[in-house]
């Protein structure tokens, strides 16, 4: 099953992202907030999930009858994003995109990475001009084709971190490290493969 997850962060929706993963997807989730921005285009979620302090109250009285809403408290353990993470795999998605999850502020994006890292579901997080995704112990490898240069940033989530890289032009050999690195604006043209051994890593590539 492949899910459809929007936030509620400042983030820019790229257009032909989100309608290619909204036709794809079996299931549409709205992180608390975000299911303003799925309103705002006629789209009502399956489920509305949060603390649903974001949401505004005539998105609330615009949802069908089929909108399933599950409230959580505000004081709890687990971000809006993560709850609705959660309830996707759970229900067995085996892929999920992910917009509006990244801010303005840094700490907030950081948050949402560490709190996906372990993902069971392969993940696609869009930005505005970039993918992110996530490799780990369920997901550890990433084979990549590119017929003109892209560029790749690659940055450690849990530690210690074993990966290797074939294909980038500064190739990575990262072997048990216990601080956290971050390849920043590597490149690749042509096949690349990178293979994780031990901890999690994210990848960002620009669209």
């Amino acid at each position: 099953m492949k899910a459809l997850i929007v936030g509620n962060s400042s983030g820019q929706i790229p257009k032909a992202q989100f309608l290619k993963s909204l036709k794809e997807a079996e299931v549409i989730i709205a992180a608390d907030g975000g299911v303003a921005a799925l309103i705002e285009q006629n789209i009502f979620p399956h489920l509305l999930i949060g603390d649903i302090d974001s949401t505004p109250q005539s998105a609330l009285d615009q949802l069908p009858s089929s909108t399933q809403i599950e409230r959580h408290p505000r004081d709890k353990n687990f971000s809006d994003l993560e709850l609705a993470h959660q309830w996707a795999e759970k229900r067995g998605a085996q892929s999920i995109d992910i917009f509006q999850w990244s801010d303005e502020r840094i700490d907030y994006s950081y948050n949402a990475l560490l709190g996906l890292k372990d993902s069971k579901a392969s993940l696609q997080l869009y930005g505005a001009d970039f993918v992110l995704g996530i490799l780990n112990q369920f997901h550890s490898t990433l084979s990549l084709r590119s017929q003109t240069l892209r560029r790749i940033s690659i940055g450690s989530l849990s530690l210690p971190a074993t990966l290797s890289s074939e294909g980038l032009k500064w190739e990575l050999n990262w072997s048990a490290i216990t601080s956290p690195q971050l390849s920043l604006s590597n490149e690749f043209n042509g096949r690349l493969e990178l293979k994780l051994q031990t901890g999690s890593v994210f990848y960002s590539l620009n669209s």
